[in-house]
């Protein structure tokens, strides 16, 4: 465990544990390179990685740099493509010993990413129609059949 993340579970563990495990926001330990020591399950819904980002750049998920930081003001932070997401997100930055928190907030979808999104939905959506037709057929069929079946058993 890194010094940072010690200092930090001595000094507020039940302040750690409630940010933690809320998936309300998307709560991220950054050491001073910017590397992700530890998140919530907030950032993992939020930007949904393929493996655990343990160690990894902040970078690889949102285009933050070190000259972006500032402290007590909302950052609109352009998600990076690396993380299969696209889009702004809202955050806020705390300066700790040897490193930061970050939280972020809000997730805006870009005009692209949206109609990516919408265009996906539609296909399944005719996915589910063409499905639901040869159901339909299918159970036409079998109605028939039944019918033909019943009148045979009358005559």
């Amino acid at each position: 465990m890194t010094k940072l993340k010690e200092k930090l579970k001595k000094r507020c563990l039940e302040f750690e544990d409630c940010l933690l495990q809320s998936a309300v926001s998307g709560v991220v330990l950054l050491d001073s390179e910017l590397n992700i020591l530890d998140h919530n399950v907030g950032f993992m819904k939020l930007f949904r990685p393929v493996k655990t980002p343990l160690g990894e750049p902040i970078a690889n998920f949102i285009d933050l740099a070190m000259e972006d930081i500032a402290f007590g003001v909302e950052l609109k932070l352009k998600c990076s493509n690396k993380a299969g997401v696209a889009g702004i997100v809202s955050a806020h930055m705390i300066s700790v010993e040897d490193g930061y928190i970050m939280f972020c907030e809000r997730f805006i979808l870009t005009e692209s990413h949206a109609l990516e999104q919408l265009g996906s939905m539609n296909d399944d959506l005719i996915n589910l129609q063409r499905e639901l037709v040869k159901k339909n057929h299918l159970l036409e069929k079998m109605k028939q059949d039944l019918d033909a079946r019943v009148l045979e058993l009358e005559t």
